[in-house]
């Protein structure tokens, strides 16, 4: 996973709380309100963080500069969320995340939507969402956008236990 900067932290921060303030479901709730913002390369039920580590240098997945964020889409199940403008190196650092995690030997159940050209590069902003919540988080959020967001560094979490790993 990608996390901005503390800056792009903080402005991300700010919309959970917009969206928290205006009585919506926010992933500042998460885990008690430690989930920490970022940008998702691949996901599977089990990553070993040691062979990836060693599969994965940070340099192969960071971006070339800042991301900008400009669109507000919906997931199924109501999952709200901020997407980021495709750009060449996001895609290939996505596709390397992706390739290191399926060469792991010890990589259980890849999450397909997470695949290159089926990947949505996205920052979730809230679970569980209605169409009329959705409505209304559009009204709320709207007006922050776009955002840039720069600073990247790569880390790999445990997203059961919020448990970290950087990488080097």
């Amino acid at each position: 996973m990608l996390r901005p900067d503390a800056a792009g932290c903080a402005a991300v921060r700010a919309l959970w709380e917009d969206l928290r303030t205006a009585g919506l479901p926010s992933v500042a709730d998460h885990r008690k309100g430690a989930h920490e913002p970022h940008l998702s390369l691949t996901v599977a039920a089990h990553l070993d963080p040691d062979e990836l580590r060693a599969r994965l240098p940070a340099h192969a997945v960071l971006p070339a500069g800042p991301l900008t964020f400009e669109a507000l889409g919906v997931f199924p199940k109501g999952v709200l969320f901020v997407g980021a403008v495709p750009q060449e190196r996001l895609l290939a650092a996505q596709t390397a995340a992706h390739e290191a995690g399926r060469a792991s030997p010890s990589t259980r159940h890849p999450w397909g939507h997470y695949a290159p050209g089926a990947w949505t590069p996205h920052i979730t902003l809230g679970y569980g969402l209605t169409p009329a919540q959705v409505g209304r988080a559009a009204e709320v959020l709207l007006p922050a956008l776009p955002l840039t967001l720069t600073g990247w560094t790569a880390w790999l979490e445990d997203g059961d236990t919020g448990e970290a790993w950087a990488l080097s």
